[in-house]
């Protein structure tokens, strides 16, 4: 009588979605994706690809991310494992500055990164590199350097305490002229 009823809660649990429990053949299609898309992602970039094509890679990697982030949280090494590429979609998220910063974007990365499966500073700094590209000056205190350009300090330390980062001090950021 107990082996049906662990059969069954088996069967569900791996049935979840948006839950931790991945099991071990949807982890090994997730990498084998990510593995593709990081590829693709590096082939744009190191071949002589039109500016177009390597935007419209960005995109759709971006749009392969967030959907299996929706489904499974972030594919993060230590959720899915590891291959024989290195699997790390955080990159795919430095590649699309303009996207990570669109509300539905940057609130699914965020509540990732509060359920601990994207770490703050990797998220603060794909944030920090929409607005160091577009406004010169850093909102998380991750992107620009050894010495971020600042404008509002307190602002930048709220935003850093959002991602579980600790404050910056006055001799870690430099003020934006």
């Amino acid at each position: 009588m107990t082996r049906p009823i662990i059969i069954i809660i088996l069967t569900f649990s791996s049935l979840i979605t948006n839950a931790q429990i991945i099991n071990e053949i949807t982890k090994d299609s997730i990498r084998t994706v990510i593995c593709k898309m990081l590829s693709e992602d590096q082939r744009v970039r190191t071949e002589k690809v039109d500016v177009r094509i390597r935007k419209q890679t960005d995109s759709i990697n971006f749009y392969q991310l967030t959907v299996l982030t929706k489904k499974f949280g972030f594919p993060d090494k230590k959720r899915i494992g590891d291959s024989d590429c290195s699997v790390n979609p955080f990159i795919i998220l430095l590649h699309n500055p303009d996207k990570i910063i669109q509300t539905e974007n940057y609130e699914l990365f965020i509540a990732e990164c509060r359920k601990g499966n994207i770490s703050g500073w990797e998220l603060g700094l794909a944030l920090d590199r929409y607005y160091f590209h577009y406004y010169k000056k850093s909102m998380f205190g991750c992107y620009g350097g050894s010495k971020p350009c600042i404008d509002d300090i307190e602002l930048v330390n709220k935003n850093r305490k959002d991602l579980g980062l600790k404050e910056l001090r006055e001799d870690e950021f430099k003020t934006c002229r």
